[in-house]
């Protein structure tokens, strides 16, 4: 009578060690897949969430300018951006209210805002990347405000954020304005998103 065979050969063994680090390999890859995917994702909304709230900021504070709001530095032919028949802008100044004034029974219009688009140091408009810092034309949102005749406060805003470019299209009693910010995902990829909204002017 022929004793039980115990155990596995040598060739089960290879063969099932096989099918298991096959098993493994595309768990991990559908894993690291998933993974990256949600990084990208991630930046994408990093990047959309910081646009929507300067977006936000603008148009508060643009509700509440008097109309109409005054231009300046028109995009020229050559600009990016630049269309003829829909002139935009890089730099918007307005007046906003900064207090009611009971002797007139009227608001004061005291507050003047200036934003304007400027490219970083070393960057030109030509689609490189002049000053090798890994972004495109990109540049800050300069934010001017003078309040009733006091020495004027000049800051950047959102500092952390790169931006690639800030337009105003005026018309009529609304402000069209265009934002456009840079990041990198999770490839160090250049990823470009853009968030539009228009204010409407109510005084």
């Amino acid at each position: 009578m022929n004793a039980r065979r115990k155990g596995l050969t040598l060739l089960e063994v290879i063969i099932a060690s096989t099918i298991l680090v096959g098993v493994l390999g595309i768990a991990y890859l559908l894993l690291h897949s998933s993974s990256s995917e949600y990084t990208n994702q991630s930046t994408h909304l990093k990047l959309d969430d910081r646009a929507r709230d300067l977006l936000a900021d603008l148009v508060r504070e643009l509700q509440n300018a008097k109309n109409p709001p005054v231009q300046a530095s028109p995009l020229a032919p050559g600009d990016p951006g630049y269309d003829a028949a829909a002139p935009k802008y890089t730099e918007l100044t307005f007046s906003t209210i900064s207090r009611f004034d009971y002797a007139s029974r009227a608001p004061f219009y005291g507050n003047q805002i200036r934003y304007r688009w400027l490219l970083e140091n070393g960057e030109t408009a030509n689609g490189k990347d002049d000053n090798r810092n890994g972004f495109i034309d990109e540049g800050v949102i300069e934010k001017t405000e003078t309040f009733e005749g006091k020495p004027a406060v000049t800051t950047i805003v959102c500092r952390d954020a790169t931006f690639k470019g800030l337009r105003f299209q005026p018309l009529n009693r609304t402000v069209a304005v265009t934002i456009e910010l840079q990041g990198r995902d999770w490839r160090n990829t250049l990823v470009s998103r853009k968030a539009e909204t228009t204010a409407e002017l109510r005084n």
